[in-house]
């Protein structure tokens, strides 16, 4: 079969529809609510549309929410470094961080409210560790603390000070926030900040 170059713009072109449907649906109602029928009338799609790219409602959901993500891990991940001190590293990750959640904040926030909902824990948990993984070498671990308390201690304080921030329409600016950060962090390592 050749390859079809419009057939592919139309493939993206229902995706989009799709997540845009899938987002606007969860901005208005509960998860549960949603079906099949919702998200295709609201992206003006019919079904045989929407099953040609997704299984079904969970599948659509969970690509969506996974490219987000992801998404934000690559631009955490390629963050401009000047040098390599660690807190260049880390300002540097934390700034991109701030600026990407503050770009797709419409999605972010939506899913924020519907976190209950969705595991979004493990998946801000993942873009975390695999940051802090990069720059690992170059923090002082707490002694007698296991590693794996460390890191949950450390993903549960960036994810309520950033779904804080979100919920809130950005009080401060990204480049405060990864500051302010920074210095919290570095000051827990010193004086057990709580």
């Amino acid at each position: 079969m050749a390859f079809d170059y419009r057939d592919d713009k139309r493939s993206i072109r229902s995706k989009e529809l799709l997540k845009e449907a899938l987002f606007e649906l969860l901005y208005e109602k509960e998860w549960r609510q949603i079906t099949i029928q919702d998200l295709t009338k609201k992206a003006m799609l019919n079904r045989s549309t929407f099953y040609q790219h997704y299984e079904n409602k969970y599948d659509l959901l969970g690509r969506n929410v996974e490219d987000l993500f992801h998404s934000l891990k690559e631009a955490v991940l390629s963050a401009k470094i000047d040098n390599n001190s660690v807190e260049t590293v880390s300002y540097s990750y934390l700034l991109a961080f701030y600026q990407h959640l503050k770009e797709q904040s419409y999605y972010f926030k939506v899913i924020l409210n519907r976190g209950y909902e969705l595991d979004m824990m493990e998946l801000f948990s993942d873009i975390v560790q695999e940051a802090i993984e990069q720059i690992v070498d170059l923090h002082l671990s707490i002694e007698g603390v296991p590693s794996e308390i460390q890191w949950r201690y450390s993903i549960a304080a960036h994810f309520s000070v950033a779904s804080w921030w979100l919920q809130n329409d950005f009080p401060y600016s990204p480049e405060f926030m990864a500051e302010a950060v920074l210095k919290m962090t570095k000051e827990a390592k010193y004086h057990a900040l709580l």
